[in-house]
């Protein structure tokens, strides 16, 4: 994708981010972690200090939003073929580098692969493939967390499902435009 491309599709997100923000509407993050996907290595390199520069005000809400939504997507993970939500979540991981809590992103990522788990769809080659996408340092907090045990993974799951269910976040389509 040219620089040219990344800009306008970055520009594109931003005002759709701004106008569902208020919504609570996360699939607000569905064209971010696209375009994550989509984007060379160089421009993957830039792209979190996009979404939130440090020094903001917005800095926190977006981020926080990232980990809210790598949950939110693991409910759009209903059937073996499903592997796009589980790779927009596994985008929003790389996009943090560990930005927040490592505990945070971690919980995030059970509930992906317990997702796709659940339906049949093999996360383990997703994982490894988006974590070569990310920086050295996401990319070994990423595959680290395929050590984890099936049971740490249900735990956590069971602890923390409770309160993204009690959020009552509407389930979206993905969007992309």
């Amino acid at each position: 994708m040219s620089d040219e491309e990344l800009f306008k599709r970055t520009l594109d997100w931003e005002a759709k981010f701004n106008e569902k923000e208020k919504e609570r509407d996360y699939s607000r993050y569905d064209a971010l972690c696209a375009l994550y996907l989509d984007a060379t290595p160089e421009q993957r390199s830039r792209l979190p200090y996009i979404l939130a520069p440090e020094d903001t005000a917005a800095y926190e809400n977006r981020i926080g939003g990232l980990i809210v939504y790598m949950r939110w997507n693991a409910k759009r993970i209903k059937t073996p073929e499903d592997a796009y939500p589980l790779r927009l979540g596994l985008a929003a991981a790389a996009i943090l580098e560990e930005r927040l809590d490592s505990r945070d992103i971690g919980t995030s990522l059970a509930f992906l692969y317990h997702a796709a788990k659940q339906v049949g769809l093999d996360p383990v080659p997703h994982f490894i493939e988006i974590a070569d996408m990310a920086r050295p340092q996401t990319r070994q907090f990423i595959l680290q967390f395929l050590d984890w045990s099936e049971a740490d993974i249900e735990s956590t799951v069971a602890a923390y499902s409770g309160y993204l269910n009690a959020q009552n976040l509407p389930y979206k389509e993905i969007e992309l435009n």
